[in-house]
């Protein structure tokens, strides 16, 4: 199973709708996200305040508007090295 992170706030919109997506895949691409608020640690407060909502796999990372439904599968993708059908 892959491990995807995800930097994440409560109350923020953009948020929930990144985690909208995250949770389309899970299942269909055998990922686990690994949700992480930004509030529960000094140094992720200092490095995604900015960003949020920003989702990680095997060093790259989405931030914000970038994300998207195709975005997110290519991401999974390029870390899984497969293509999603």
């Amino acid at each position: 199973m892959k491990h995807i992170l995800f930097y994440t706030k409560a109350n923020c919109p953009l948020c929930d709708k990144a985690r909208a997506l995250l949770n389309l895949f899970e299942q269909a691409r055998n990922i686990e996200v690994d949700e992480r608020d930004i509030y529960e640690s000094d140094s992720w407060l200092l490095e995604y305040q900015l960003k949020i909502p920003v989702i990680e796999a095997e060093g790259i990372q989405l931030y914000g508007n970038q994300i998207t439904l195709q975005a997110i599968d290519q991401l999974i993708s390029m870390s899984l090295g497969t293509d999603f059908a």
